[in-house]
């Protein structure tokens, strides 16, 4: 029983209990879902905020592997460019031209040649 003689629902004693912010802002939502049927229970509560978090953690995780690949095809991209530089300062071509063909700066070039000799 409540202060007002009312006997609380799971909906209502299972926020605090849990101190879960989610569910206290979230107890409206699932009153307006479930009202006081039966078979809304704590663990029903329970197992769909899980599910909510769940969800959650998927679109984080997917969102940090997009970042992770994003970054790591621009490593390859930059490592790619660094051979072939190189194979082309070992074919003789100029520092000039291997600007002008792969649109480069020059300090790129000379990074490249430094670490080739």
């Amino acid at each position: 029983m409540n202060r007002y003689g009312k006997a609380s629902s799971n909906i209502d004693i299972l926020p605090v209990i849990t101190d879960n912010a989610a569910l206290l802002q979230n107890k409206e939502a699932f009153r307006n879902t479930y009202g006081n049927q039966e078979g809304f229970n704590m663990c029903q509560a329970l197992d769909e905020l899980m599910a909510d978090k769940m969800n959650e953690g998927i679109l984080i995780g997917k969102r940090e592997g997009k970042h992770e690949g994003i970054l790591l095809e621009k490593q390859n991209s930059e490592a790619k460019i660094r051979t072939i530089i190189s194979n082309m300062l070992a074919g003789g071509i100029s520092c000039e031209n291997i600007c002008r063909f792969l649109e480069c700066d020059p300090s790129l070039v000379e990074q490249v040649q430094a670490g080739i000799q």
